[in-house]
């Protein structure tokens, strides 16, 4: 007698499972709590955090199944891309769940409990994913901030940010690609580009006018001297630089020198008592300066390339 198997949700790791099982002879039973398939891909409001620019981060030769190739050609699918590959894949090997089929109960002797009744299995495979719920930190103070609070899973549309002040914390794909989108709201997309890079690394061989860099200058040892509000809820990425800070620099300095043009700037905010240290590091550019912030410490340093 064939094994019966209930397959708990119709994203991609659902469809794969159900798709597998049936052709090793199991009577497959996919179970879709929504009204299409293709989990976070579907991009239904409320149940997925996928926002109508998105594009995978993986190229669409990993973003694919071994026994079925995308059939478009871009580098970085587009959301409406992937869900169509998977619309594909399931008419491809006939995989049709029951929509609007919500579990609600889970028994022993795999029970399978949904509005439209209780069926019994001889297998489960639960695949209703973990992104369903956007992850907000808990952040000091944010429960009094008076104005929006939302997550990237939540956003749609840029329009409802026109005219505002807004902060696009994080420093995921996501960040960027908002940030994009309410740049290109503005008319700003040919004078901002925004892009992912370890340093200059993805402008390699291009010149500059200008480099502006807040990079992270905290020493190691420093952390834990660091208020406590700081050093639980940054990311230790965004803060720290090494033993004795200056690792970042040590790298920009020289990539900066080789991207700017003649007489171009660069400008770096520094960390208390690295005035000498970065002289040091700008030993062969022109114009070194340093400017103190409001307590008298060397905050900013200034140079411009000689040559």
């Amino acid at each position: 007698m064939t094994d019966s198997v209930a397959v708990i949700g119709a994203g991609p790791g659902g469809l794969i499972t159900a798709r597998w099982l049936s052709a090793q002879g199991f009577e497959v039973t996919i179970f879709e709590s929504g009204t299409e398939l293709g989990g976070q891909w579907t991009g239904a409001p409320g149940r997925s955090g996928v926002w109508p620019d998105m594009h995978a981060n993986t190229s669409r030769i990993l973003t694919a199944f071994s026994d079925l190739s995308h059939d478009g050609t871009a580098t970085f699918p587009s959301n409406r891309d992937v869900h169509h590959y998977l619309r594909r894949y399931a008419e491809m090997f006939d995989l049709v769940p029951r929509y609007g089929a919500e579990v609600l109960r889970l028994s022993r002797g795999w029970i399978v409990e949904t509005s439209n009744g209780s069926e019994q299995f001889d297998r489960v495979v639960v695949a209703s994913g973990r992104f369903q719920s956007p992850v907000i930190p808990a952040v000091p103070g944010l429960d009094t901030f008076a104005g929006e609070v939302g997550s990237t899973f939540a956003f749609r549309d840029p329009d409802r940010y026109r005219g505002k002040r807004v902060l696009v914390a994080g420093c995921a794909v996501s960040a960027l690609e908002i940030a994009t989108a309410n740049a290109r709201m503005h008319g700003l997309e040919n004078r901002i580009r925004l892009l992912e890079s370890d340093l200059l690394g993805a402008v390699e061989g291009e010149r500059f006018d200008a480099i502006v860099s807040n990079p992270p200058y905290i020493p190691e040892s420093d952390r834990s001297s660091l208020h406590a509000q700081v050093r639980e809820y940054e990311p230790a990425s965004a803060l720290f630089a090494g033993v004795d800070g200056l690792a970042i620099y040590e790298r920009l300095i020289p990539q900066a020198y080789a991207a700017l043009k003649r007489d171009g700037l660069l400008a770096m905010e520094i960390g208390s008592g690295q005035r000498e240290a970065i002289a040091a590091l700008l030993g062969g550019w022109e114009d070194v300066r340093f400017v103190d912030d409001l307590q008298g410490i060397p905050r900013v340093a200034l140079a411009k390339r000689a040559d």
